[in-house]
């Protein structure tokens, strides 16, 4: 299984982030202190396996967020799959093969019943959790390696151990708090004591046998006299209760009987009396208001005055007010456009002066393509710059390596000059020179050696030597003829050098003295060396000179090349113009200025257009706006503003009182309409009253309030009686009400509560002699249970047979698990003596490749929680004894061992490790990372760094690298 890419809804200080970019093999996932990097190994521990069980220890988020996320991975056989869990611990969401499921079952076969403990203290450690052999045993990692060894990957063997030990203590554990056995013989053993208690106690039953028989008999006696006082106790009770109603009723049947038969009538007969009263009432209130109204509005009408005449001209009033003030500012617009049209003009006659009288005004009007011209005077104009800069830093650089070359010129005259007037002054000079300080050399060696004693004289012993040479090489000739001759010849040219030195012999110099001559020999050493210097700087410097002759040739031909480019671009310029039908002699820095002055005269063509044009419109809307102006006031011969706006007033103003007073024909034609119609109700509802009172019976409306008001005392009197009645069958009995009323007549209220407490003083005194009898009988009856009844003698007998079959059933129980236990115990003792050397074989490979063979061998066991190694000395360390650095790589060792035997039967999983190594040397860093790739070959390792050497390392061995921030 191998994680693709991770999703975090909310987790810890992580809000809606993505990680991805995991491949097969080592990733590096690198970033700096303080950067998430632990939470994020929770987030890949919870959402692989699940959220702990405490809310505290589950990250929630702090920067917002739905707690939980989501992780895409791959299995073995590149079949993809998801899981979501959420935050709460409960909801996880599985999509494999495109169906989405909740069942966590399938994906728990998918990672191969992996648990949280194993995944989280074998594959996915911090180097604190690396340091801990207590967490390999934690891990159940051994139990499962186990389970797998026997063939059974899919049981827990730690699980079943864990179950046998609790099952087996369960029934005894010494000094244990559960003792089920010791217990069940406790049990049997207070059984037989009773047994044997109850057989002696024979007698004393047949005696409080007879006892218990009179108690009873007498009980029932009393607890019939009991029930006849609590009935007449009830009875005096409920009377007592009753009797309030008792009274209410009477009460009652008096007013009903005063009132005698009664015809009724519903309350909406009032109601709608009274109703029609609110309304006629109100109608003649309005009629009131309706007469005051028609009075008002006819004086107000009679005060209205309008101008009929005036009025019919009132539709032209929306066309002065919208179009007086477009007059006026006609009027003043046409002033200023004619003086607009003059300014243009003139400024066009301006502007065709300044252009000369080359070109005309229709050329100018007509001229198109102003843009493109001006594009191109500007392309040129900086191209011609652009060359121009050029040329000027041409002839910057000519002149620069002009002065130079004129420098080195005169440097190197000076030197010819220095060379001249030296001792030396040529090669010829040089060379005489040079075998005259041979010879000086020969010279005064040959001093030193007459100063030192030494003949003159040269050695006889070269000669001697040559000799016997050219001997041996005659008598060699007769051996061996090619031996003979190579010898022949060394010994002649030994003997020929001897005879030439011997002759030759120094001239003119024997008879100096050896300082002289060493003088002589440092003064030509000086001459030589200067000459050979000012040689070689005279030669340097022709040197220079012909390479800045050459510059300045280059430099000569590039400026040459720049002159042609600048005239090119003249011409350019000119086919422009003539193109364009433009005068020759504009030049490109002038095109701006010169389509300006064009586009300035265009603008000024077209605002005299403009002028003209807004003239003329503007005549046609005054003429216009005076004519009808005079069909509403011929007199009229100056139109000026005071006049049009007085007159539109005048129209306005007597419209408003035509319009104010058709509206109050129309109001006083509705309110004369209203105060018909107010009488017309008026009339209707006066019938209506009369309607209700002859249904009623009554004259008037007095009579019609008095009916009424003895019909609701009816009404209350019947209803209270009906009360009272219920509440007397309530208390007393549904078919008593008679009988009850006649005998709360017979009553007085203190006759009758007499009688209610001396019955229950009666029965209060015999409840209390039965209930006293029935705690003596069941104290009794309690004596005799316990002292002997067949019945619970043959319990007691039963009882002990079952606890004796049950000690019987769990002793083999116990005997069963222990058993089990001790062949578990031996068949794992057995596989880690067997099997388990797979483990440490595969551990030591891993350690030996980490500490370069520092170690000779292991020793593990982890059902005791127990590694230690053997080192080159044969000394045995245990894990405590190493240093911290050796610690962690052993157990690192130890973990890959364990996930490499594991995974042999089962589907891999990402191995995740939080910066691991820091406390590893540099070589051994280095041997990690070559085994750990090696190791990720089959599986995916993720390993969090913040250090930037450990993130190279493992890149140079092909890792991939993700940049992570938070």
């Amino acid at each position: 299984m191998k994680i693709d890419r991770l999703h975090i809804d909310g987790f810890g200080v992580f809000h809606d982030r993505e990680i991805s970019g995991f491949s097969d093999g080592v990733n590096i996932l690198y970033g700096p202190n303080e950067a998430g990097k632990s939470t994020l190994l929770d987030f890949i521990r919870f959402t692989l396996f699940d959220y702990p069980r405490f809310l505290d220890e589950r990250r929630p988020p702090i920067n917002g967020g739905k707690h939980g996320g989501r992780a895409w991975l791959k299995s073995s056989n590149n079949e993809p799959l998801s899981i979501y869990r959420s935050g709460n611990a409960k909801d996880v969401l599985i999509n494999y093969k495109n169906e989405e499921t909740s069942n966590i079952n399938i994906y728990r076969q998918l990672i191969g019943n992996a648990s949280i403990d194993l995944y989280k203290n074998v594959y996915a450690i911090t180097l604190d959790e690396l340091m801990e052999v207590q967490q390999l045993s934690d891990s159940g990692m051994e139990d499962r390696i186990f389970s797998m060894g026997m063939g059974l990957s899919g049981v827990d063997f730690g699980k079943f151990e864990s179950g046998l030990i609790d099952h087996a203590d369960n029934f005894f554990k010494a000094r244990g708090r559960t003792q089920v056995l010791p217990e069940l013989v406790d049990k049997i053993q207070k059984k037989e004591e009773a047994i044997l208690q109850l057989k002696n106690k024979l007698g004393e039953y047949n005696r409080l046998s007879e006892k218990k028989e009179e108690l009873e008999r007498q009980l029932d006696s009393i607890r019939k006299n009991r029930e006849e006082l609590s009935t007449a106790k009830n009875k005096y009770s409920d009377l007592s209760k009753a009797y309030t109603a008792f009274v209410e009723y009477q009460e009652a049947q008096t007013v009903l009987k005063d009132i005698g038969d009664l015809k009724t009538h519903s309350e909406k007969f009032l109601e709608q009396f009274e109703t029609v009263k609110k309304q006629i009432s109100a109608e003649e209130q309005q009629l009131e208001e309706l007469k005051q109204k028609i009075e008002q509005l006819t004086e107000e009408k009679s005060k209205l005055k309008w101008d009929k005449a005036l009025s019919e001209q009132s539709h032209l009033l929306d066309y002065f007010k919208t179009t007086v003030k477009l007059y006026e500012e006609a009027k003043a617009r046409n002033e200023n456009e004619k003086e607009k049209r003059a300014n243009a003009e003139s400024n066009k006659e301006t502007i065709i002066k300044r252009l000369g009288s080359t070109i005309s005004e229709e050329q100018l009007i007509d001229l198109e393509g102003a843009f493109d011209i001006q594009s191109k005077a500007t392309e040129i104009v900086e191209a011609q710059q652009k060359l121009e800069r050029q040329r000027d830093t041409k002839k910057e650089v000519e002149a620069r390596i002009i002065f130079e070359r004129d420098a080195l010129k005169e440097k190197n005259a000076q030197l010819q000059s220095k060379i001249e007037a030296h001792s030396i002054s040529s090669k010829e000079a040089r060379e005489k020179a040079n075998k005259e300080r041979i010879e000086l050399d020969t010279a005064f060696k040959q001093a030193l050696e007459k100063a030192g004693g030494n003949s003159s004289k040269p050695s006889k012993t070269p000669l001697y030597l040559a000799l016997i040479f050219l001997l041996v090489g005659g008598g060699l000739f007769f051996v061996n003829l090619i031996a003979g001759g190579i010898v022949t010849g060394i010994a002649l040219i030994s003997l020929l050098v001897v005879l030439f030195t011997s002759k030759s012999s120094p001239v003119n110099f024997t008879t100096e003295n050896p300082t002289e001559i060493n003088k002589r020999i440092d003064k030509l050493n000086t001459a030589i060396s200067t000459f050979d210097d000012l040689l070689e700087k005279k030669q340097e410097v022709s040197e220079q000179l012909n390479t800045k002759e050459k510059e300045r040739q280059s430099i000569s031909e590039e400026l040459q090349s720049l002159n042609e480019s600048f005239n090119e671009q003249d011409q350019r310029w000119k086919a422009v113009l003539k193109y364009s039908a433009l005068p020759l002699d504009l030049s490109p820095q002038q095109t701006g200025d010169f389509i300006s002055n064009v586009e300035e005269f265009k603008r000024q063509h077209r605002a005299c257009l403009e002028a003209e044009k807004s003239v003329e419109n503007n005549a046609s809307l005054i003429k216009t706006f005076e004519d009808k102006l005079r069909t509403v006031a011929p007199e009229i011969e100056t139109v000026e503003a005071p006049f049009i706006y007085d007159l539109i007033g005048k129209i306005e103003e007597n419209e408003d009182q035509k319009r104010k007073s058709e509206a109050l024909d129309e109001t006083l034609l509705q309110k004369i309409n209203d105060k018909e119609a107010v009488l017309s109700k008026i009339t209707r509802y006066k019938e209506n009253l009369d309607e209700v009172l002859a249904t009623i019976g009554v004259e008037n409306e007095t009579e019609l309030y008095n009916h009424f008001e003895l019909q609701q005392k009816f009404q209350e009197a019947k209803e209270k009686k009906s009360n009272a009645a219920k509440n007397i069958r309530t208390l007393c009995g549904a078919e008593k009400l008679e009988s009850t009323i006649d005998e709360l007549e017979e009553y007085t209220p203190s006759l009758l509560n007499t009688k209610k407490e001396a019955t229950e003083q009666d029965y209060e005194a015999i409840k209390n002699q039965f209930d006293e009898m029935n705690r003596e009988l069941a104290s009794v009856t309690t004596d005799i249970r316990h002292i002997l009844e067949p019945d619970e003698m043959y319990e007691l007998q039963n009882n002990k047979e079952s606890l004796e079959t049950r000690l019987i059933e769990e002793t083999k129980e116990w005997l069963s698990t222990k058993m089990a236990l001790a062949i578990l115990n031996e068949s794992k003792q057995k596989y880690e003596a067997e099997k388990q050397p797979e483990v440490i074989t595969q551990t030591r490979e891993y350690f030996k490749a980490i500490t370069e063979n520092a170690y000779e061998d292991l020793r593990i066991s982890l059902s005791e929680k127990h590694v230690s190694i053997i080192d080159a000395q044969g000394k045995q360390k245990t894990v405590e004894e190493l240093s911290r650095g050796t610690r962690e790589q052993l157990l690192l060792a130890l973990r890959m061992g364990l996930i490499e035997e594991y995974e042999k039967s089962t589907e891999p999983l990402p191995v995740v490790l939080d910066d691991i190594m820091v406390n590893f040397d540099v070589h051994r860093a280095e041997n990690l990372a070559k085994v750990l790739t090696n190791f990720a070959q089959n599986r995916q390792v993720i390993l969090f760094t913040c250090h930037e050497h450990t993130r190279d390392l493992f890149k140079g061995h092909g890792a991939t690298v993700i940049d992570w921030k938070i």
